[in-house]
């Protein structure tokens, strides 16, 4: 909270909360959409997402995922988003390849699991017009 009065271009990051809003009641936070390594020379970031258990499979990831870039694409002016996903998590992988994220590279043997290791893998996308 004590960064809460600094922007983006400051902090090199921005943490948003996605809410949920039902018909005459209170809004509820369902999740949270996060741009981290916020490069404003080079024009890019990571990105990551989150939503709670009980609201997945409902639209809230894909719908706060397609918000969050136009804005860092058309108010930010970033070049491109990147983020990064271990090889387990099907959800997100079709999540972040529907919204136009490309595969560009593999860490092998990068996140220790209960079972062993487990690949990363790093997902790239660009501004829909610079290319």
């Amino acid at each position: 909270m004590k960064n809460a009065a600094l922007d983006v271009f400051q902090t090199r990051q921005l943490r948003l909360m996605i809410d949920a809003h039902k018909v005459h009641e209170v809004p509820v936070t369902v999740g949270m959409i996060d741009l981290f390594d916020f490069d404003p020379f080079h024009n890019r970031a990571g990105l990551g997402i989150m939503v709670n258990q009980e609201w997945r499979g409902r639209g809230v990831a894909a719908s706060a995922l397609k918000l969050f870039m136009s804005y860092a694409f058309s108010t930010l002016g970033l070049h491109q988003l990147y983020c990064h996903i271990s090889e387990s998590n099907t959800a997100s992988i079709k999540l972040f390849e529907s919204a136009g994220f490309t595969l560009v590279g593999v860490k092998q043997e990068w996140l220790k699991t209960s079972k062993g290791y487990e690949d990363e893998l790093m997902f790239q996308c660009f501004r829909p017009s610079s290319r």
